[in-house]
């Protein structure tokens, strides 16, 4: 069971904090780029998970838990875990984080 705690703060202190039986406890940091930080408000925040091994889907749930208007551009942004894109065609893969990890919210890009 994982019970999520809110509190009225500064958009700059928000963070999602999810508490679990054990200690298998990661911090994540995540970066928002160009449309994401748009979106949430932010250029970067810490998620505090409640395991380090987590789906593509659970961590976009916690992702979206937290950013609810990321869902905008859901089906177009990439997820890069240290550098190295995630397959969010299969939402069960499982990927493993280690302590200083960082996640990229890469929104649509164009070129010309």
């Amino acid at each position: 069971m994982v019970l999520i705690l809110s509190v009225e703060v500064p958009i700059s202190e928000v963070r999602l904090v999810c508490f679990a039986p054990y200690d298998d406890v990661m911090e994540l940091t995540v970066k928002f780029l160009a449309l994401a930080k748009d979106l949430t408000g932010r250029d970067e925040c810490k998620l505090v998970l409640d395991r380090s091994d987590i789906t593509v889907e659970q961590l976009l749930d916690q992702i979206f838990t937290a950013f609810p208007r990321l869902k905008e551009i859901r089906r177009q942004f990439i997820l890069a875990l240290n550098l190295e894109y995630l397959n969010l065609d299969n939402p069960s893969e499982v990927i493993y984080l280690g302590p200083g990890d960082e996640l990229a919210v890469l929104p649509p890009v164009s070129g010309g």
